[in-house]
């Protein structure tokens, strides 16, 4: 069900695609000490190859380069635990490089967007910078 104007509609999809979104709202006043930018938004992502697929995507066309975006992820109330270093992560985008703890890995220029969401995965306490 989706409210419009106070009326209950059903959201009908065709597709999956039509069905899976991130959303972003902007936290004013959160504070995360793994991050120390001011400007916090929170993002809400499924752990879905689509959504992060989208998520990509939306980095890509909105990151200027030489610009750096910080993702950390946790539990509702769990900002100030320790972050997991073993899954800290970084991607460089136009070096189509990822980087995390495991290994290095490169994704395919071609389809950057596509082998990327295949290659990343969230996990809890998760800190991860993405640059251009």
């Amino acid at each position: 069900m989706q409210e419009i104007n106070k009326k209950k509609y059903w959201l009908i999809c065709k597709t999956r695609e039509d069905a899976v979104g991130i959303a972003i709202k902007r936290q004013k006043e959160m504070y995360i000490p793994h991050v120390e930018n001011k400007f916090i938004y929170e993002l809400d992502c499924p752990d879905d190859r689509l959504a992060y697929k989208i998520l990509f995507r939306f980095i890509e066309e909105n990151l200027d380069f030489g610009d750096k975006l910080k993702l950390y992820t946790c539990l509702d109330g769990e900002e100030e635990k320790p972050r997991n270093e073993s899954y800290d992560t970084e991607i460089l985008l136009e070096e189509g490089r990822f980087i995390s703890a495991e290994a290095e890995r490169f994704f395919k220029e071609d389809n950057r967007i596509e082998s990327l969401a295949q290659k990343f995965q969230w996990y809890d306490r998760q800190y991860v910078v993405i640059s251009r």
